[in-house]
């Protein structure tokens, strides 16, 4: 009898990390990443394509590694407009059109810029945020395309 209140009380243990772990920890969308290339350069992208995810961003974030970025997805082309609200690091942003090609860029954003909007002249529908300097150091111009 002892031994089956253990494993009992080991099951009920179990099922309640899951519970714990399902309801509080990051969802599986928020921690979606991708790999692309632009420019020639591969980048390890975490998307974010809900409106909770995209309004948090690199917001808080010590730094951003070399080689890595953020991917903001939206539905459809509209003039998104970005800004450095509790960014700690400077960064590049890239704005693309629904085919992936690059029709804005906006380098060395520094967080001294806040409140400030950045905002494409075309229509956009998907934003890169990376290291600053990134375009420069790798060559990224308007027309390029990010593959994935």
């Amino acid at each position: 009898m002892e031994h089956l209140k253990k494993i009992c009380f080991f099951i009920a243990l179990i099922i309640i990390t899951l519970f714990i772990w399902w309801n509080f920890s990051p969802t599986i969308l928020e921690l979606q990443t991708k790999h692309a290339t632009l420019s020639g350069v591969p980048l390890q992208l975490v998307i974010r394509d809900t409106e909770a995810t995209r309004a948090q961003g690199l917001s808080g974030l010590p730094q951003i590694s070399e080689g890595t970025g953020m991917f903001f997805v939206f539905d459809e082309p509209d003039y998104l407009g970005f800004w450095m609200k509790d960014m700690k690091f400077p960064i590049d942003i890239i704005w693309f059109d629904e085919f992936y090609r690059v029709v804005n860029i906006q380098e060395n954003l520094s967080p001294g810029t806040y409140p400030q909007v950045f905002t494409p002249q075309v229509l956009a529908q998907y934003v890169l945020e990376v290291p600053a300097h990134f375009a420069t150091k790798h060559g990224v111009k308007i027309g390029d395309q990010i593959s994935f």
